[in-house]
């Protein structure tokens, strides 16, 4: 049982590794005035939207801007970032069931 765990471990931790690039963030749209004097579209309030990556790093929030050509990429490890975590859930499932089937074993040794 521990080596058809080792094996699996093994295969998910592979995957993990094929997962690049990683972005754990969120992809938002600002609506902000241009630099332009006597803009129609800003005098009226509608600004001009632009793409942005927001990233929290120790609570604090990050904001970066995105070209139209890099959403897409953006995306993928955006993603990618999701697949990584749910491979990790089942990395922690894997070794908690190895875990319990050891402790299992060293209690029937002793007995």
């Amino acid at each position: 049982m521990i080596k058809a765990l080792e094996k699996r471990r093994n295969a998910v931790t592979g995957k993990m590794l094929s997962l690049r690039p990683i972005i754990r963030g969120a992809v938002t749209v600002l609506k902000r005035p241009c630099v332009r004097k006597g803009c129609k579209k800003c005098e009226q309030g509608l600004f001009h939207p632009a793409t942005y990556l927001s990233v929290t790093k120790n609570r604090k929030t990050h904001i970066s801007y995105l070209p139209k050509y890099a959403i897409k990429d953006v995306e993928k490890a955006k993603a990618n970032y999701k697949k990584a975590k749910a491979l990790l859930d089942t990395l922690c499932e894997i070794d908690l069931i190895g875990l319990l089937a050891q402790l299992k074993q060293s209690q029937l040794k002793k007995k």
